[in-house]
């Protein structure tokens, strides 16, 4: 059945309406580090969650990403998250993880290992960055993690069977 919506921007479902009406709740703002007063109703619905999934509509838009960096500050500060998981290389994962935990390496050149342009951007640094920031002050067990979940880009991973192969 086609949907009857379909092409007409003047259209909408009443009911969605009132639903969004009844619930959406304004941001104060896309930014990392601004107060989280408008984001704490997340927490009621995020009780018990331990894994959060934030996507995007189009790969390397800003805004998304800028709000991601808040969400992802308002998820371990206030949520005790404890690791940041990304569709990126998997191989390529542990030299942002070094990056992030023990301030090891360039996160720009960790960031351009992970093989794929959406993470070679500002937005993406400027979380990474945070993320470096916030464990420095954290014992090792309470820092946060990073993991790249995605085998695609493999390099690092056969480097290293090749060198142990050797």
């Amino acid at each position: 059945m086609p949907d009857r919506h379909a092409g007409d921007p003047q259209s909408h479902d009443p009911e969605l309406t009132a639903w969004l009406a009844r619930n959406a709740l304004p941001l104060n703002g896309l930014d990392a580090g601004a107060p989280t007063g408008d984001l704490r109703p997340l927490g009621r619905v995020l009780r018990g969650v331990r894994v959060v999934g934030l996507g995007e509509a189009t790969h390397g838009t800003g805004e998304f990403f800028r709000l991601k960096h808040r969400l992802l500050e308002f998820l371990v500060t206030e949520l005790g998250f404890s690791v940041l998981a990304m569709e990126a290389s998997a191989s390529a994962g542990p030299a942002v993880d070094a990056c992030v935990r023990q301030g090891a390496g360039d996160p720009v050149a960790a960031l351009t290992g992970l093989g794929f342009w959406i993470w070679r951007t500002h937005e993406v640094l400027s979380a990474v960055e945070w993320l470096r920031v916030h464990n420095a002050t954290r014992p090792e067990h309470g820092r946060v993690r990073f993991a790249g979940i995605d085998p695609q880009q493999c390099g690092d991973s056969l480097r290293l069977l090749d060198a142990f192969l050797r």
